[in-house]
């Protein structure tokens, strides 16, 4: 049963709460708390989720107030040393004075008993107890007094430590410290500007790292995070709002079947030497939603032998919103046409997709094997188009979604704490 409301409780609410919770037999809860010393419902508060604790499988409390007075103290000793068997996952965020902050971190968490604990989110707080032994998941939320020094003794005392989020909208300390993953770590997400810290970053034994912020890093960031040419990649025009013209490329970096890295970048790219390093050497490369480039020229890719198209809208659309392309070297080109559930299959005009090749990728067309996947090719020109390309493959029986691929809905953690995707799907 959730109990989702995040305020504090007074006496006549948790009266209310205890009595419908006992009508039900006691089921398990879902608690969300502030406890807020300054006002007079820190007491039942406090009181009615220690009742409640131990059949808690979620807890998200919120902690206001100066420094503690000794009931207060008190109070808090009892309710924070009583164990939860049930606890999956806790959400911990301070925002109080430094002595009560220090009073709460130095507690025996839950008596050192929360057997079951396996997810936790920090907010402005930075802390370890014994009883995150068995914790897989853990997200920071930073602020501009954090130093990376205590970041980092924190983070190496997960031993369990799989998938990890650090968030910060401000600038934090440049220090001389390097950030190093936690033996164990799957998967890292580093989002604001937290990002920009890349260079004190040793992400190297860690199998998915994605970086989440606007602007692109120059090469001696980039160089912390990708060590060798990118050879196989994966683009989505990125928006956060999307009625908005976007700003940003979502890329996937494939260095092998279980490592990737995932970043935001501008385009156009304003570092040449980021520009060489990500696309220069690029052989393999699948693009998403090309309609929503607007007119925005790609990056020169004078390697890329084999590229797959995943077309949302009708293929003569293309033409105006992908500038010429040329990629001389072009040798399979698989054009994916998607669709909403319930649509019937698509239909696509054979001209439409000679021009296509000729026009816009401005390949030698000749030497390309064509797949079509999705989409019935369709009089005039049909055999025309077959005579422009090496072979002409067409799988119309297929249906692709149209949906963000699960790499892209994996780059937000917030999906990944949701569970609407997976951390294999991150990978």
């Amino acid at each position: 049963m959730p109990l989702a409301k995040l305020d504090s409780i007074t006496a006549a609410e948790a009266r209310r709460l205890n009595a419908q919770l006992k009508f039900l037999g006691s089921p398990r809860v879902q608690l969300s708390v502030l406890l807020n010393t300054s006002n007079n419902t820190f007491f039942p508060s406090a009181t009615f989720v220690r009742k409640h604790l131990s059949r808690a499988v979620e807890l998200d409390v919120i902690v206001h107030g100066n420094s503690p007075t000794h009931t207060e103290s008190d109070i808090f000793l009892k309710l924070l040393s009583t164990a939860t068997p049930l606890l999956h996952t806790l959400s911990v965020s301070f925002d109080c004075s430094s002595k009560l902050e220090s009073f709460l971190i130095s507690s025996p968490w839950f008596g050192g008993s929360a057997p079951s604990l396996r997810r936790c989110r920090f907010y402005k707080a930075a802390f370890y107890a014994p009883v995150f032994s068995f914790v897989r998941v853990v997200f920071f939320l930073v602020d501009d007094n954090s130093r990376l020094e205590h970041l980092n003794a924190v983070l190496y005392q997960f031993p369990q430590l799989e998938e990890l989020c650090i968030r910060c909208h401000n600038p934090l300390d440049r220090s001389r410290s390097r950030l190093k993953s936690p033996p164990g770590l799957m998967c890292l997400w580093l989002e604001g500007r937290v990002a920009r810290l890349l260079k004190y970053l040793d992400s190297r034994a860690v199998p998915s790292v994605i970086i989440r912020q606007t602007v692109t890093p120059e090469l001696t960031r980039m160089r912390h995070l990708v060590r060798e040419p990118v050879k196989i990649l994966d683009i989505i025009p990125y928006e956060d709002q999307p009625d908005l013209v976007f700003r940003s490329l979502l890329v996937r970096i494939t260095e092998s079947p279980q490592r990737s890295r995932v970043l935001e970048i501008e385009i156009p790219i304003a570092d040449e030497l980021v520009n060489d390093l990500l696309f220069s050497h690029l052989t393999t490369l699948s693009l998403h939603d090309p309609h929503r480039l607007r007119d925005v020229e790609l990056p020169s890719m004078p390697a890329l032998t084999h590229l797959a198209v995943y077309v949302a809208g009708p293929l003569a659309a293309l033409h105006d919103a992908l500038q010429p392309w040329a990629l001389p070297r072009l040798r399979r080109l698989e054009l994916v046409f998607t669709c909403a559930p319930g649509t019937n299959h698509r239909d696509c005009p054979a001209a439409d997709i000679t021009k296509f090749i000729t026009l816009n990728l401005q390949a030698k067309s000749r030497s390309v094997g064509l797949v079509i996947r999705g989409a019935k090719v369709i009089e005039p020109s049909v055999a025309e188009l077959s005579a422009h390309v090496a072979s002409l493959d067409v799988e119309f029986h297929v249906r692709v979604p149209n949906a963000a691929p699960v790499w892209v809905r994996a780059a937000d953690f917030e999906n990944v704490w949701n569970g609407e995707v997976t951390l294999r799907d991150a990978m």
